[in-house]
């Protein structure tokens, strides 16, 4: 008996899932440095720093969507997953 395929590798998913780990830590963590290039009155750096972060994200999940929709949700499951460890880690800062 044949195994349906679904289209999508494990370790073509497992790569997707450790990319989105990987641009969550990189995204929110740079949000800190963000907030302060705008509080320390340096919007222009601020503005700058703000647009990289989303073309870096824009760029990581056009990669992930072209190798098909459970590579994506894999790397949106890293992404989420990236995010909770920052903020649990800004969390216990003094």
């Amino acid at each position: 008996m044949n195994m349906p395929d679904f289209g999508f590798s494990l370790p073509g998913t497992a790569a997707a899932f450790v990319a989105g780990l990987a641009l969550g830590t990189v995204f929110f963590a740079s949000l800190w440095r963000n907030m302060r290039f705008y509080a320390d009155g340096r919007p222009v750096a601020g503005a700058i720093l703000h647009i990289l972060r989303f073309l870096l994200l824009i760029a990581v999940l056009a990669g992930a969507v072209q190798f098909g929709a459970m590579p994506l949700l894999s790397c949106t499951l890293g992404l989420l997953i990236g995010r909770m460890l920052v903020m649990r880690y800004m969390e216990r800062r003094p």
